[in-house]
Parts: structure tokens; C-alpha cells; sequence
């Protein structure tokens, strides 16, 4: 099988969840098909201009080809004219049939888009017999207008392309029962046609821990590791934590992350007195994320909307218990293997943090149940069920 995968973000241009997603996918699958990259990243402007000069970058190496389109009309797509979205593909389609199309595999069997921004070249490019299938991958699908906030368009044109994505694919795909739900609710799509393919990582060799207690003079490690958006609830992680304070619990803080709202969360921390508890790491590569995993004890989430929660799973792999908001994406995802209270309930996410630092029976229980949780998704697993339904007539 030869399988065209299209992203807005592969290494080096990675700035969210996605390009985590892309690049262990397309490693993954390329043990059992032949997979090309194109990569046409999405914030261009703000995060490849001024890195790297317009134009295309080509890699073709054992693995398959990468190319990375770096077009001034890349981030121009949707944002000059939001609602002509007929003449912003074709100027981008335009782009890639000069300078692309002619590097890439006469027909490929496949073209596996990812989420709505990259759904509409991919259906020209069907259109124009690159591929005999379109699959698309719905990573965070629309729910009641509540999305990335720092995406380079607006809801409902979000909306229009996955709406579009959707009703012109062969094959839906989607990461979570949930945002199998949000699709069949917001676009009408009978469930029958949304595939539910949950995300993988990388094996976490978990490490002895000596559990905190009381009068021990440890102190619990917690870690977060998000972009700082709004959509993460950072002022929600900032009153947990000094509630935990409040209660005479010894903790650190590690945040890993960054976004347009660095110089606001690190004033937060700030105002509330956290300077001292706080690690902010704005960027590292994932194998210290992976060590900072399995060495921390509690991983803090205050995330509003999410639609599988990729980290949230990677700590689990360490052993590193996850407290969370009760959205159903992390409550389908945690399962038994964590703590999970009220959107919003800061007093909770304390009280739940204090009780795994002074329980020793409950962490370890938690602990390994984390891990015995994060084995049943492998990146593995994820490739072969790919593989399997793209492989499937029709």
C-alpha cells in the first residue's frame, strides 16, 4: 500500500499535539506501507517565517519522502478571506502542482489527511488522481464553537472544512469516542461511518519510586505539559496549586510548554506567589519529557476541551498519576488508572493531591495501574488498525 500522508505539522515545524501525532504515526505505519510526507504548516507566519525562507524543503531517504511546503500562501489560506475558502485552496493548490506534485508518487493508494486544515487540498488532490482514497483523521472536532483559541481562523470556518472533510471522505476517523460523538452531533454523519482509533506511545520504563508521607520532608512532584493557550485552563492549574499550598503539602511544579499565552500564565504564577514551586521548560526534546514522566508523581491537567489527551497518556506510561477535570475524552481515557473531579472544582484537584501524597497504598495502586492502562495503546496497534481499514474494499 502506498499511503500519502498530509499534516500541518511535521519535525522540524511542531508546535502542538499534531506533529507528536504525525510523527510517531508515520513512523509506525511505515513498518507495514509505503507512507510520503507533505507537510503544509498552518501557523506559518508566526512560527516558520523568519526560521526558514519561503519555499519547498525535500527529504527522501529509506523511510519514504518529507516534504515540507513553505509557501507564503500557506498561512494565507483562510486568513486573508476567511469565507473564500474555493479561491484560498486553489491558490495553495496552485502552489503545490508547480513545485510539488511533480516529487510525489505517480498514485498513491491513500491520501490520509489530518484534521480540517489540510482535508480540502486533499481532496484535490483526489480530484486530480493523486490517490484512489481519501481518509480523514478528525482530531478535534468542533464542539459547540469550543476549539483551539489560537487557531489562524475562526469556528465556523472550521466547521465548513471539517463538515466538507467528512461528507467527501472515504473513511472518517476519529481518536476517542467522544469526538465520535461530537462529529455525529455537529455534522449529522451516521456513527456507521466514524472509525474510533485511539493514540499510542512510546514504552515509559518506569523507575522505583519512594513514595511521599506524611513528616517525611519530601515533596511531590508534579508536572504539567501543554501549550499555554486558554483552552488548558491554566488559572484553574494556578488556584489548585495554591490550595495545595494552603494545606501544608510540599510540592514543585514543572510546566513544559509554550504559546501565546507564556508572558500571561508566568504573570499568573507570579501574582499568586508560585514563583518559587514553578520549572517552566518552554521547549525540550520528547525523550527528557519522557524522563520527566516517569520522575514526577502527579500530572496536573485543568484542560477544557480536549479530544484524547495524548500527554495525559504518556504519563500514564511512567506510572505518573494523572488528576484531571472530568471531561469525557480523559475520563474514557483514565478509565480506573486516575482521579478525574468537577470542571472547575480547584478545591477537588487539591484535596485529590494532597490525598496521593500522604496515601501510600492508593499511589501505588494508581501507579501501576497507569501502566498497565497506557500498555494497551501502542503506536503499534495504531498503525496495524490504520493499515487494516485503509486496506478494506470499497
Amino acid at each position: 500500500m502506498r499511503l500519502l500522508f498530509m499534516t500541518a505539522e511535521y519535525p522540524p515545524y511542531v508546535w502542538g499535539g499534531l506533529g507528536r501525532y504525525s510523527h510517531e504515526a508515520v513512523k509506525a505505519v511505515r513498518r507495514f506501507a509505503s507512507v510520503d510526507v507533505l507537510n503544509i504548516p498552518s501557523y506559518y507566519r508566526t512560527m516558520v517565517v523568519g526560521e526558514s525562507p519561503a519555499g519547498h524543503r525535500l527529504r527522501e531517504d529509506e523511510d519514504g519522502l518529507v516534504i515540507h511546503a513553505l509557501f507564503d500562501e500557506s498561512l494565507d489560506l483562510f486568513r486573508t478571506d476567511p469565507h473564500d475558502l474555493r479561491r484560498a485552496v486553489d491558490d495553495v493548490f496552485r502552489c503545490l502542482s508547480r513545485e510539488i506534485l511533480p516529487h510525489l508518487a505517480p498514485r498513491y493508494d491513500v491520501i490520509f489527511a489530518q484534521d480540517y486544515y489540510t482535508a480540502p487540498l486533499a481532496v484535490r488532490l483526489q480530484l486530480n488522481g493523486v490517490g484512489d482514497k481519501l481518509a480523514v483523521m478528525c482530531h478535534l472536532p468542533v464542539y459547540a464553537g469550543f476549539t483551539y483559541f489560537d487557531k489562524p481562523h475562526s469556528d465556523e470556518v472550521h466547521q465548513a472544512l471539517e463538515a466538507a472533510g467528512v461528507r467527501l471522505a472515504d473513511i472518517v476517523l476519529v481518536p476517542s469516542e467522544f469526538a465520535k460523538r461530537v462529529l455525529t452531533m455537529t455534522h449529522a454523519v451516521h456513527p456507521d461511518r466514524i472509525h474510533v482509533i485511539g493514540e499510542g506511545v512510546e514504552s515509559v520504563m518506569p523507575r522505583d519510586r519512594q513514595v511521599v508521607s506524611p513528616g517525611s520532608g519530601q515533596v511531590v512532584r508534579i508536572l504539567s505539559v501543554a501549550r499555554l493557550v486558554e483552552q488548558k485552563g491554566w488559572h484553574y492549574t494556578i488556584d489548585s496549586l495554591s490550595a495545595l499550598r494552603r494545606m501544608g503539602v510540599p510540592f514543585t511544579f514543572s510546566l513544559i510548554g509554550c504559546g501565546p499565552q507564556e508572558n500571561q500564565v508566568r504573570d499568573l504564577f507570579r501574582a499568586a506567589d508560585l514563583d518559587g514551586v514553578l520549572q517552566h521548560i518552554p521547549r525540550v526534546d520528547h525523550g527528557t519529557v519522557l524522563s520527566m514522566y516517569a520522575e514526577a508523581h502527579i500530572f496536573l491537567s485543568t484542560a477544557l476541551y480536549e479530544t484524547f489527551g495524548l500527554t495525559v497518556l504518556e504519563a500514564m506510561s511512567g506510572g505518573c498519576i494523572p488528576v484531571t477535570f472530568e471531561i469525557p475524552p480523559l475520563v474514557e481515557l483514565i478509565g480506573e488508572a486516575g482521579i478525574t473531579v468537577p470542571v472547575g472544582d480547584t478545591e477537588a484537584i487539591a484535596r485529590s493531591m494532597a490525598s496521593l501524597a500522604t496515601n501510600h497504598a492508593r499511589r501505588a495502586r494508581l501507579s501501576g495501574e497507569c501502566r498497565r492502562r497506557a500498555a494497551r495503546f501502542t503506536w503499534d496497534a495504531h498503525a496495524r488498525a490504520l493499515v487494516t481499514l485503509m486496506a478494506e474494499p470499497g
